[in-house]
């Protein structure tokens, strides 16, 4: 390689592939360890649900219930353990991508290892934020389940609609019919059920879930990703998110740039991927309380 090869700048890299190169001891040491197992337990038993659906269906019959509404909602139950089985795949991803990259050494005064580094990086970091897409899903999903089970009682529907602007009507495919997970939607449903004490162990969950700084940083991550600008992976000559204009004095400015290194998003990966496993310890402590909340709640009701 010539000389100047050592100045050479990556500007752009298209992985090929996603996964990281893990030997199948490393992936079966890493499914065996603890957070994992809880994860993969907790989804199991929320796609269970799924076969109950049209049983709770026939308990609810001669009650005062949406035909449909408790299909529907056991339906969403199990859809939200598939969405926890996917974050939890990815997640493993992830933290293959972390042992995988530990123990290889690339040659960062050549261009190649340089671009082959930003590779790595690119797929360690998609995979982990693949990981947080689908965590971001179901926690939504967890404000539906709330608020569909609040809606099998009929009475409730006047609430639901004068807090929320809907009763979230069975089978409807309308925005406005789906809730967001956030404080807004948390306080309205609480407010809907304060005449209800029985439901505050469906309710306690959703709150937990807010009020957890694991699931703040995931917000603000998803915020940066989808409505604002996400950083270029660290390796490339990305542009900075900073203004390049400096004013050096009043009214005198000055174009920063040059050889500058591109840091912003310099450990993002490694970060992602602590912060996809932060919310799976979140969610596997919140997902079994709501579980049992609603499990309550489908019993007490049908009797």
């Amino acid at each position: 390689m010539p000389e100047e090869d050592s100045h050479h700048k990556v500007v752009s890299v298209v992985p090929m592939r996603l996964a990281a190169e893990v030997s199948e001891d490393q992936l079966r040491d890493l499914s065996g360890q603890d957070w994992c197992r809880a994860t993969q337990q907790v989804a199991l038993d929320w796609q269970q649900t799924g076969a109950f659906a049209e049983w709770w269906e026939v308990r609810f019959v001669m009650r005062n219930v949406d035909r449909g509404r408790p299909h529907e909602l056991a339906g969403l139950i199990a859809g939200t353990g598939e969405q926890l089985a996917m974050a939890l795949a990815a997640a493993v991803e992830a933290e293959a991508w972390s042992a995988y990259r530990k123990g290889v050494s690339l040659d960062e005064s050549r261009a190649q290892g340089r671009a082959s580094n930003a590779g790595n990086e690119m797929g360690h970091r998609a995979m982990a934020e693949l990981a947080t897409y689908y965590l971001m899903g179901t926690g939504h999903a967890l404000a539906n389940i709330t608020g569909r089970a609040l809606a099998l009682d009929r009475s409730l529907h006047p609430s639901l609609f004068d807090g929320l602007g809907t009763w979230m009507p069975v089978g409807s495919p309308e925005p406005k019919d789906w809730l967001s997970l956030n404080s807004v939607t948390a306080r309205q449903l609480r407010r809907v059920a304060k005449s209800r004490p029985h439901l505050a162990e469906v309710l306690g969950p959703l709150t937990t879930l807010l009020q957890n700084s694991a699931w703040s940083d995931l917000e603000r991550q998803r915020g940066s990703h989808y409505h604002r600008r996400r950083p270029q992976s660290f390796g490339v000559a990305g542009v900075r998110l900073t203004n390049p204009w400096v004013e050096y004095s009043p009214g005198s400015w000055r174009l920063s740039g040059g050889l500058r290194n591109y840091t912003d998003s310099q450990n993002l990966a490694h970060e992602t991927t602590a912060l996809a496993r932060r919310v799976l310890a979140l969610l596997t402590t919140v997902m079994p309380a709501l579980h049992e909340g609603l499990d309550t709640l489908i019993s007490e009701m049908s009797k």
